[in-house]
């Protein structure tokens, strides 16, 4: 977590006590780490590792009438002749994970200890980031990066035309912006990784979309903090879709916030699900626990009375309530200890309007969740 102290109700300043700091949009915060929290240690220069080179450009877009900033990371030794293309992955928000995520050494060290192969990263920047990445010209935006960006990375870079060979990824709104290409345009990105992706906007009109089409041609990496209000939420409802649609998919879901402090550490989690090297690994002993609670919702879709089912394994606490799509509790149903066993409980769907409601379950440290469609 990351955070700071404010002083008379204005003054924001760093922990004095605490000599931790993680970069951010606003300048450095003081950083809380949990005792056996593990340092990334991918993010730290070794002047042992090759390093590959970073070239900035200027990115003239008809569509947009504008330009940006681009950057290319090429990795060490980058052969444009070789037979292979490379994979290719654009990322949003480019220059802060230049700036906050030290991502040209995580490139660097995953590729010099074959954790992934050698790919290709373009770095984009936004240059009005609400509006092209989540309401008012998104539809221009995403014909921006599908009919001329990537074109013009193809045209000047050895990088693959397959899918199945290039990503997109970004946090926050650019999740939400990196979801949408996906989603639209899978012929050009098969690999998403929308971390803590903004679902919530314009009434979760992304998600609804989604739920109605298709996501199982994309590969998916989904990830976000439990201290991130709505979007534990609303990510939670992805993941159901993802299920019910049959997607490849990993979601990792970390005791952290909203940050570049839990956005840089798990770039390695996403780049070898991706793109795998010979010493792919995984650090799943920092997620959640495993296990999960054993859930019913139905009849769903429901106009009625929707019987919710569970089972608990322990006596202990047990929270049982409805959201809505934008991650508002609608209603609490249960609130006490309860003891081991089958349970149940309804909800009165009829009383609430249509859309997509979550209906979660907490026992004890342990949660689940399923989305239920409330219709006429």
């Amino acid at each position: 977590m990351d955070y700071k102290l404010i002083i008379g109700g204005s003054s924001w300043i760093l922990d004095p006590r605490n000599p931790r700091t993680v970069p951010g949009g606003f300048g450095a915060n003081s950083e809380l780490a949990m005792p056996q929290y593990v340092d990334a240690w991918e993010i730290e220069d070794d002047p042992s590792v090759a390093g590959g080179s970073m070239t900035t450009t200027t990115f003239a877009s008809s569509i947009m009438g504008t330009s940006r900033r681009v950057r290319v990371y090429t990795p060490a030794g980058y052969d444009a002749n070789r037979n292979e293309p490379y994979p290719v992955i654009l990322y949003h928000d480019g220059s802060d994970y230049v700036n906050f995520a030290n991502i040209q050494n995580t490139l660097d060290n995953l590729i010099a200890a074959q954790r992934i192969v050698p790919v290709v990263a373009v770095f984009a920047n936004p240059l009005n980031r609400e509006a092209e990445y989540a309401v008012g010209n998104t539809a221009n935006f995403t014909r921006m990066i599908v009919e001329e960006l990537m074109p013009w990375v193809e045209s000047n870079y050895h990088v693959s035309t397959e899918a199945s060979q290039r990503a997109v990824t970004g946090p926050s709104y650019a999740g939400l912006a990196s979801a949408r290409h996906c989603f639209e345009h899978p012929e050009e990105f098969g690999l998403c990784a929308p971390y803590s992706p903004s679902f919530w906007v314009s009434n979760g009109a992304l998600l609804n979309t989604m739920s109605a089409g298709d996501l199982s041609n994309v590969k998916w990496y989904v990830e976000w903090g439990t201290y991130e209000g709505s979007i534990t939420t609303t990510g939670a409802i992805f993941e159901n879709i993802l299920i019910e649609q049959g997607a490849s998919y990993r979601v990792r879901v970390w005791n952290e916030g909203h940050s570049w402090g839990m956005w840089r550490a798990h770039q390695d989690d996403m780049l070898e699900f991706f793109f795998p090297g010979v010493n792919a690994t995984s650090r799943s002993s920092l997620e959640q626990p495993a296990e999960s609670l054993q859930l019913d919702v139905y009849p769903n879709p429901s106009s009625a009375g929707t019987t919710i089912a569970f089972d608990t394994t322990a006596a202990g606490p047990v929270e049982v309530a409805v959201y809505d799509l934008l991650g508002r509790r609608v209603e609490t149903l249960i609130a006490r200890t309860v003891p081991p066993g089958a349970h149940r409980t309804t909800w009165n769907a009829a009383i609430h309007a249509s859309g997509t409601y979550l209906v979660h379950v907490m026992a004890g440290s342990i949660s689940t969740s399923r989305v239920v469609a409330v219709i006429p």
